[in-house]
């Protein structure tokens, strides 16, 4: 009856939490190392990478690991939101609803899902319109309110794909 059906509808979408968390996996590994980060930084070519892995790389080229176009600077960015989803799948490989991993998905300023997500100098991650606009106001960090040394952004591509299997899983 009813039970049963609960029961199964309960199977089918940790069954289908289960798929998105496996194809989501592919965007937590560094493209250098191939292994799920540790310490994720993003570069301006908007991938992220296992710190010491760029490092490395970086003093040899000065051309993005993943697409080989120049870089117009090598300053890397903390990934905070891309370091809390990895711990999110650690905890639960599923990446399911109770990993935690939606709210690591909402830009902090809007509480919103994020669908264009982008980093500030400080390894936060926003939706784009919206720290455009904070940013116009503020020379602060939404999140911490600690002083940005600089307004550049930089894309979120790791994060944009998460966020996008995971629109596309609703």
């Amino acid at each position: 009856g009813e039970l049963a059906q609960a029961a199964r509808s309960a199977e089918e979408g940790a069954k289908e939490g289960a798929e998105v968390g496996r194809g989501c996996v592919q965007y937590l590994r560094c493209a250098l190392t191939h292994q799920v980060m540790r310490e994720p930084v993003a570069l301006a070519d908007g991938f992220s990478y296992e710190r010491k892995a760029i490092q490395q790389y970086l003093r040899a080229s000065h051309a993005s690991p993943v697409t080989g176009a120049h870089l117009p600077f090598t300053h890397l960015v903390e990934n905070n939101q891309l370091r809390s989803v990895i711990d999110c799948w650690r905890r639960d490989a599923t990446l399911g609803p109770e990993s935690g991993i939606e709210e690591e998905l909402k830009c902090p300023i809007t509480m919103s899902p994020m669908r264009d997500p982008v980093l500030t100098c400080d390894g936060h991650s926003y939706e784009r319109e919206a720290i455009v606009r904070w940013l116009r106001r503020h020379g602060s960090s939404p999140k911490s309110n600690l002083h940005l040394p600089s307004k550049a952004l930089v894309t979120n591509l790791n994060l944009s794909k998460i966020a996008a299997a995971f629109r596309a899983a609703e």
